[in-house]
């Protein structure tokens, strides 16, 4: 078990890290989006365990709501900047809330014909794998029509 303030400084290397390359990176990607991307490296190459930063992520994602605080209330703050385009905001966000919704339920439909496909791979069998495959490629195979 790794201390929380470990935690916090393998957090906020990543983030510091992230922070440099964007200002090296000739094109804008946001450092947020950078530390995100090698987070996802790190895990995916196991450089970097979950259980090493499994409490502070928790906390973070538990209090998401109070780092959104600061945003909300420049905003609110900033009205006039952007009250001409009010309208043009709530349409962006309208659609781009309903294409993510479906682009999310898609994925998951996805998902979960991969799982059951994979299941029943597994529940026949190695011998049995062939003749799935047969089956798929030629349904009246099995048949003998």
């Amino acid at each position: 078990m790794v201390s929380v303030f470990l935690q916090i400084c393998i957090v906020f290397l990543l983030s510091l890290v992230s922070q440099l390359i964007e200002a090296v990176l000739p094109i804008p990607i946001p450092a947020s989006i950078i530390g995100m991307v090698l987070l996802l490296v790190f895990l995916g190459l196991k450089w970097l365990k979950t259980s090493q930063i499994e409490q502070v992520s928790n906390f973070f994602l538990k209090n998401m709501g109070f780092f959104f605080l600061p945003v909300t209330v420049s905003l609110l703050w900033e009205y006039k900047l952007f009250a001409d385009q009010l309208v043009a905001f709530l349409i962006v966000i309208l659609v781009s809330t309903v294409f993510t919704f479906l682009c999310i339920a898609y994925s998951v439909q996805l998902t979960i014909r991969l799982v059951n496909r994979h299941k029943l791979k597994k529940a026949a069998g190695p011998a049995a794998i062939g003749v799935i495959s047969s089956a798929q490629k030629d349904p009246d195979a099995h048949t003998g029509l």
